[in-house]
């Protein structure tokens, strides 16, 4: 019996000391502040970022108010980003477009003119002038971007370069709405297309979904689920009850697989996103190609850190399986 009990013992000990949690923590200071200078045509006070009605083919003139209460002169580097929707289902302001949505028609990073980098003096407050042409021709729906204000910091470049630490940047980013005619638009929402991909490492479906309309998605509901075809078990299913999409944008609405693998074959995506005035439905079928699939499972966490346990599982039943023999053999040798 006691010969039993320690067996359990060191195969409890061999599987607790093989677990580790990794933990990492951050902090930062801007060190200065930001504010809106909130002009005439402002439609609504009680929002502190830019909400204008703005003219077609006239210009607009803006001032943002840099606070910097430190003893240490700061350098500012200041960018115009156009709004887009990024793959957490969230209106981005920080992000540079990297590839127009198809429906865009007039990028606000295209209509802004800004000094892209700036000195802020120790304890000093300065006021920043950007300037805005509207195209000539009249639109309806909204125009959406982002003043983005972030401090260069040198120092941490540098340590960055030589590898030798790990910082977040952090900053500021005042939204501004452009509006010029009273029509309202409702954002159209539509399945673009599905391919294979990888978030963080792991297996993920991506699903791009697109709103071609120069209107903000506010608040909806977005479900997706994927199963193998002719087959109406769902494999995989995924939601998100806080979508939010900037105008004409588009995302990647991401479907884990849940620690499994691709595997080459025909499916089906079923989804289906509700706002307070529309739901949409889409169904698509796709195919995952054996190459592309074997490629993406090489590289997957997941599987990775499954075959380890496997192999470690194994380990520990191969070495448990040897102590027990060893015990029955010795206890019979005492006999």
């Amino acid at each position: 019996m006691n010969q039993l009990k320690f067996v359990k013992f060191l195969i409890f000990s061999m599987l607790f000391f093989s677990i580790s949690i990794p933990i990492s923590s951050t902090a930062s200071d801007t060190g200065f502040s930001v504010a809106a200078v909130l002009p005439e045509n402002q439609m609504d006070n009680g929002n502190s970022y830019f909400d204008l009605k703005v003219e077609a083919g006239k210009e607009q003139n803006l001032q943002v108010q840099l606070i910097n209460k430190s003893n240490e002169e700061k350098k500012i580097s200041i960018e115009a980003n156009t709004a887009i929707t990024n793959d957490n289902g969230i209106v981005d302001y920080q992000t540079k477009l990297s590839e127009k949505d198809s429906s865009l028609k007039v990028d606000f990073s295209d209509i802004v003119m800004v000094e892209n980098e700036i000195i802020l003096p120790s304890n000093s407050t300065i006021f920043v002038p950007i300037t805005i042409k509207m195209p000539v021709k009249e639109f309806d729906g909204i125009i959406l971007g982002g003043l983005y204000f972030t401090e260069k910091n040198e120092k941490i470049n540098t340590n960055l370069k030589k590898g030798n630490q790990v910082k977040s940047q952090f900053g500021y980013v005042i939204g501004v709405k452009l509006q010029e005619t009273d029509t309202e638009v409702i954002p159209e929402l539509k399945l673009q297309n599905i391919s294979l991909g990888q978030r963080n490492n792991r297996n993920v479906f991506k699903i791009n979904i697109q709103n071609n309309q120069p209107a903000i998605l506010k608040e909806a509901k977005i479900t997706g689920e994927i199963n193998q075809f002719g087959n109406k078990k769902v494999l995989y299913k995924e939601t998100n009850n806080s979508l939010k999409m900037a105008p004409n944008s588009n995302f990647n609405f991401q479907i884990p697989l849940s620690n499994s693998e691709f595997k080459s074959g025909k499916y089906v995506f079923k989804g289906i996103i509700n706002s307070q005035d529309k739901t949409w439905k889409f169904e698509k079928e796709f195919e995952v190609k054996s190459e592309q699939a074997q490629k993406l499972n090489a590289t997957s966490v997941d599987l990775q850190n499954n075959n380890s346990m496997i192999t470690i599982y194994i380990f520990i039943i191969l070495l448990a399986t040897m102590v027990a023999v060893f015990l029955l053999w010795f206890v019979r040798y005492r006999k």
